[in-house]
């Protein structure tokens, strides 16, 4: 609905979006991931090309965003680093927040392998080689980091 509208209002001088190609850009960022998780491989060139792509992306970003603060002890202190790509499926990010003691605990990195939910370190179900599905190539931004407060 409103994030799909907010994600059509390009920037001057940037294509036009439509909500059919964020729709289609959505698809096939499902299909490569249900690929992964079977062990195909990723046509990351193909994703790459689709005019949509980014405001999938973003949408996704925000969503998940929205779902791991839910989850941190005060939602309200969470401070956003980066989130970035480097295959089209598993997102990756940053996030800082309050403890139960009122501290921060540091920035963490996150991985989400499905766009829906998120794995932090710390977490049962993480693994040793999730962090490489944040480092293995070239990152493509998909939200920029909250600004520094102060």
């Amino acid at each position: 609905g409103a994030a799909i509208m907010a994600a059509c209002s390009q920037a001057p001088g940037q294509p036009k979006v439509s909500k059919s190609d964020i729709l289609s850009a959505e698809v096939a960022l499902s299909s490569a991931g249900a690929a992964a998780f079977l062990g195909e491989p990723i046509d990351r060139e193909k994703l790459a090309s689709l005019p949509g792509l980014q405001a999938a992306l973003e949408e996704r970003g925000r969503a998940l965003r929205s779902r791991i603060a839910q989850q941190m002890k005060d939602p309200t202190s969470v401070i956003w680093g980066e989130l970035w790509t480097v295959d089209y499926v598993h997102v990756c990010g940053e996030v800082n927040a309050k403890n139960s003691f009122g501290a921060y605990t540091g920035s963490q990195t996150f991985l989400s392998d499905d766009g829906v939910s998120a794995r932090l370190p710390g977490n049962p179900l993480w693994k040793a080689e999730d962090l490489a599905h944040c480092t293995g190539g070239p990152r493509r931004l998909i939200l920029p980091a909250d600004p520094m407060p102060g």
